[in-house]
This record gives C-alpha cells, structure tokens and sequence, in this order.
C-alpha cells in the first residue's frame, strides 16, 4: 500500500507494533518491514525509540516470558540491526 504524504513525518514504531508482527510470523515480519522501508523517504524518517529497543531486550533475556515472545523479540533486534546497516 502506497502512501501520499504531504508534509514530512517520522513513523514512530512501539514495542507492540514490533512484537505482533514478529510473533505472528517470519512471513508477516518480512512484510512489515518490507512496507517501512518501502514507506521511508527524505520526507518520512523511521524512529524507534531507545526504550523500545530496551524493552525487547529485556523480554528476549526475560526466562519468565512465554517463549513465543521471547523468540519474537530475538527476531525484531536481529532485523533492527539488519535496518542499521
């Protein structure tokens, strides 16, 4: 799906936003990030906040999680790290 924006933005990306797409699956997560890519321009930056990355850490690392999070998590900062380089 294209999107026309006319003034420039910042896509903000929570915990949850990340979480759901990777815990739904592999498939899923590709698409989404695939799309935020697709989506970011000079006009449109990607923001996901210190927090965030903080937060997923903690549950990737967090053996009280249910395991499907944890993985989930484990996914997400792998294809963070992937949009960094």
């Amino acid at each position: 799906m294209m999107y026309n924006f006319k003034e420039p933005g910042i896509i903000l990306l929570d915990t949850s936003a990340i979480t759901d797409v990777h815990e739904d699956s592999s498939a899923t997560a590709k698409l989404f990030w695939d799309s935020i890519i697709a989506t970011t321009s000079d006009r449109i930056k990607l923001l996901i906040p210190i927090g965030v990355i903080r937060e997923l850490i903690n549950h990737r690392d967090n053996d009280k999680q249910r395991d499907s999070l944890r993985s989930a998590c484990a996914s997400a900062l792998e294809a963070i790290k992937e949009l960094q380089s």
